[in-house]
């Protein structure tokens, strides 16, 4: 039987103490069990959360904060006494000078359309056929 004075059972006492105090025993579920039903039955569901409401106001905020530059300008020709001539407009002239030089444009990677060896593709291979004479003069010998 251990005395009172055992070093052994101080050791486990002070372990004990010490792992209690980093790591404190998890609640019975009986506790945690009763106080979610008080909590449901006083009309609570879960942890507070944001309302609703304030997430649709932030997320509505956020969005116009977003279209708010490409809206300006559509919005600030729809107004009375905006309307002046549309500055984008051409001239037959210059619309055909954009029209050739749109009509010239080429791709910077065209020059693969010119690639070595697309002749290949162009045609069904032959299957190379050796003249009958020179398939006569062959001959294998065999030891």
């Amino acid at each position: 039987m251990s005395s009172p004075l055992d070093p052994d059972d101080a050791l486990r006492a002070s372990l004990r103490e010490a792992h209690e105090a980093l790591d404190p025993p998890a609640p019975s579920f009986e506790r945690l069990w009763s106080r979610a039903q008080s909590g449901a039955r006083a009309g609570r569901t879960g942890p507070s959360r944001p309302r609703p409401g304030l997430r649709w106001a932030l997320v509505t905020a956020f969005t116009l904060a977003l279209l708010t530059p490409l809206l300006l300008p559509r919005l600030g020709s729809l107004l009375p006494g905006s309307q002046q001539e549309n500055p984008t407009l051409m001239s037959e002239e210059e619309a055909l000078r954009f029209a050739e030089d749109l009509s010239a444009w080429g791709s910077s990677l065209e020059f693969l359309d010119q690639a070595p060896g697309l002749e290949l593709f162009d045609s069904f291979p032959q299957i190379y056929q050796l003249p009958r004479s020179f398939g006569d003069s062959l001959t294998v010998e065999m030891n």
